[in-house]
């Protein structure tokens, strides 16, 4: 419990900083993308699943490589208590395997509570807490593998809720599309962040 306690510690610092900005941000554009017919509500929606992407691309390697400093940071090494450091950073590199899907999640939320439907969210979100309770205990001990099962758990309920609230926008957004927004006709990384304020 001490070494899954450390790393989720540095998780909700990561989500503090990096995360709720995108989820606000993405509020607000897809809200005014949705209520303005000058606005392209497919184009905002792309852009800002696409930075998602990105963005929990990046916290995954950033988390991953530095399970170690950021676990020391939090005052354990492995030459005072060997056990609870390993323990701590294999829990949080498996952790950060789902960091796309945590940022997808938000960005999903975040562009469902510009079209004004928060419900959705909500119910994808209590529907992978119900799952991870009956996973957790399966990959725990089903498995033996102790506080990573409990990760593991965690993960793979993630990824099953943000892809869930992914199809459900692709269904609600007519347009949307992937993979074709960011860097299209962009020469630098700022031009797609330009865009999507832009439509602020």
């Amino acid at each position: 419990l001490t070494a899954s306690g450390l790393a989720i510690a540095v998780l909700n610092i990561v989500v503090r900083l990096f995360n709720t900005p995108l989820l606000s941000v993405t509020t607000s554009v897809i809200a005014k993308a949705y209520v303005s017919p000058k606005r392209d509500l497919s184009r905002a929606a792309s852009i800002a699943l696409e930075l998602g992407a990105l963005a929990g691309a990046a916290q995954t390697m950033l988390l991953f490589v530095g399970a170690p400093f950021l676990i020391h940071l939090m005052g354990v090494d492995s030459g005072t208590d060997g056990v609870l450091y390993s323990t701590a950073v294999s829990f949080l590199r498996i952790r950060a395997l789902g960091a796309p899907a945590v940022v997808l999640l938000l960005t999903t939320q975040g562009i469902f509570r510009g079209l004004g439907d928060t419900r959705r969210p909500l119910y994808a979100t209590l529907a992978g807490n119900i799952l991870n309770v009956g996973l957790a205990p399966l990959f725990i001990f089903g498995l033996n593998v102790g506080a990573d099962g409990a990760a593991w758990a965690t993960v793979v309920c993630e990824y099953i809720s943000a892809l869930y609230l992914l199809y459900v926008v692709y269904d609600k957004i007519p347009g949307l599309q992937i993979g074709s927004t960011l860097f299209k006709d962009q020469k630098s990384f700022s031009g797609p962040a330009k865009k999507l304020l832009s439509t602020s």
